[in-house]
């Protein structure tokens, strides 16, 4: 008996070990220590705004997301320790983790030297929580699934060339559109208006729709896609976020065979945003306003004209003036905006990427990659953010270097 109660003790004031540096903490002292970091673990929907499972949307402010999920697509622990670097996270820091799997992600994260433990957290006696000023266009499977069900919203699934792998796999009802059908070689800027309103009736599209735009693999065509819509006139245009992977590991089964569209009249005969997307005439313009930026996300080796990117574009370099916005790898890759399930990346840290790089959100930004998908991409990411005055730049790089047009080769 003497013994049990021995045991019994010892393991209370081990537990009262393992807590006690969590209790003794306020989450304002973890926060403004530098010292210490406090980890959502949740998944990058909720910690974005959307309220899942009962739970309050949004995170608490000054926390860096880390989702446990993210640890079954880091296949290494140097991709995870790579990961947490990424959001300036090291093994001197103490780690407070928190969120219904907290627990496996603070082991986890301890197995690898961290001082890592878990931190209670009430979020619905939180004051306020943070939240993407326009999480709503980044939705998440649950929510496009129950909007299916009941018949709520139009899904389009956007990607270069025919409908075969569409055929194969798709999210059901999902209408299947080659990124041909907007815009066009050689430069590869989109088409005429009129061209672009007729593509849209064809398959389906009205502009007082829910349209949901994805990909069956990168994220850039539906994003590319989108913008389309939104410069159309589509009043609610969306991405899945996360993409269709996101939808097959949330244990949604895909849908094979054609999905023919019905025939529409759009419902505008010209675009209804036609400030969302520029060509080179109004860049030329810009150009020379100095409350204008042009942002480059393109690859640094891009950027500073060690390689245009493409086997079509002969001229390396970057608009004169240029502010380097970030991209990814190469022309192909886009992982500076992308977490480890190609979810968006960390809003808070991807916009204060941008203004440790002086792109100022009162400015009017352009927007400008290779021919304008990726400029997409992060447009959108952008308005998501709540920025105004925004635009994509479509001739981007190509159609600048081939007007020569002012550039400028290295760092």
């Amino acid at each position: 008996m003497k013994k049990t109660f021995f045991i019994f003790t010892l393991m209370l004031i081990f537990t009262s070990l393992i807590v006690g540096t969590a209790a003794a903490n306020t989450l304002d002292e973890i926060i403004e220590d530098e010292n210490m970091v406090l980890i959502d673990s949740r998944s990058p929907y909720s910690y974005n705004g959307w309220e899942i499972d009962g739970e309050p949307g949004g995170h608490i402010p000054g926390a860096v997301l880390f989702s446990k999920g993210w640890l079954n697509h880091l296949e290494s622990d140097t991709e995870i320790i790579s990961e947490l670097e990424r959001f300036n996270i090291n093994e001197d820091q103490e780690l407070f983790v928190y969120g219904p799997e907290a627990d496996g992600l603070a082991e986890e994260l301890s197995s690898l030297g961290y001082m890592a433990e878990t931190i209670s957290v009430d979020l619905e006696e939180q004051d306020e929580l943070q939240k993407l000023d326009h999480y709503e266009l980044l939705v998440h499977p649950d929510w496009l699934n129950e909007k299916i069900e009941n018949d709520e919203v139009y899904v389009l699934e956007a990607s270069w060339g025919d409908d075969s792998a569409h055929i194969e796999g798709h999210i059901p009802t999902s209408v299947h559109m080659n990124t041909d059908a907007i815009e066009e070689g050689p430069l590869w800027n989109r088409r005429s208006d009129d061209e672009i309103i007729n593509a849209l009736g064809e398959h389906g599209i009205t502009y007082d729709m829910t349209v949901v735009v994805y990909s069956l693999d990168d994220i850039t065509p539906a994003t590319r896609v989108a913008s389309i819509l939104m410069y159309a006139g589509v009043e609610d245009v969306r991405i899945l976020d996360g993409n269709l992977p996101a939808w097959e590991n949330a244990g949604y089964d895909l849908d094979s065979g054609e999905v023919e569209p019905d025939q529409v009249d759009f419902g505008y005969t010209e675009p209804a945003n036609p400030d969302y997307i520029i060509d080179l005439p109004e860049a030329q313009e810009a150009y020379d306003d100095s409350q204008s930026s042009f942002v480059d996300i393109r690859s640094w080796e891009e950027f500073i004209g060690e390689t245009s990117g493409y086997d079509y574009i002969p001229s390396a370099g970057r608009i004169e003036g240029a502010i380097y916005g970030y991209g990814g790898k190469d022309a192909y890759d886009m992982s500076d905006f992308r977490n480890p399930d190609d979810t968006m990346v960390n809003f808070n840290y991807m916009e204060a990427r941008w203004l440790d790089q002086g792109i100022n959100p009162d400015n009017y930004n352009i927007f400008y990659c290779g021919t304008g998908w990726r400029a997409a991409e992060t447009w959108l990411y952008a308005k998501a953010l709540g920025w105004q005055n925004i635009t994509v730049f479509d001739g981007g790089w190509f159609e600048w270097s081939e007007e020569e047009l002012p550039v400028i080769v290295g760092e």
